[in-house]
């Protein structure tokens, strides 16, 4: 097993894989929690996943793939409509919170 980091300045990300013959395993960071682990303090993983071969894939939020509490994508596809529905969600607040305040939320 090989491990690689790349980071993404512009999603304000840094993933960590770790790649076998037929998967690899991410750890994904948020950039400030990943700078302050250089200090010695330890990283706390936003979500952990794994891509197969077939490119399914199951993702956890946080550091722990145990369990049953994950989404599976067996596309692509699959994994950005979680992050359209998250986004929908995060839109419809704006009707739902009567002290939504539009000058502080972008």
């Amino acid at each position: 097993m090989t491990e690689h980091v790349k980071h993404f300045p512009e999603l304000r990300f840094t993933v960590v894989a770790t790649t076998g013959e037929y998967d690899a395993s991410f750890l994904i960071y948020n950039d400030c929690e990943y700078e302050h682990s250089r200090d010695g303090k330890r990283a706390e993983v936003l979500v952990c996943g794994r891509v197969k071969w077939d490119g399914c894939s199951n993702w956890w939020f946080g550091d722990s793939d145990r369990g049953e509490n994950c989404f599976h994508g067996c596309e692509r596809k699959h994994l950005l409509d979680l992050g359209q529905i998250m986004a929908e969600c995060w839109d419809w607040t704006k009707e739902l919170c009567a002290h939504w305040n539009s000058e502080v939320a972008e």
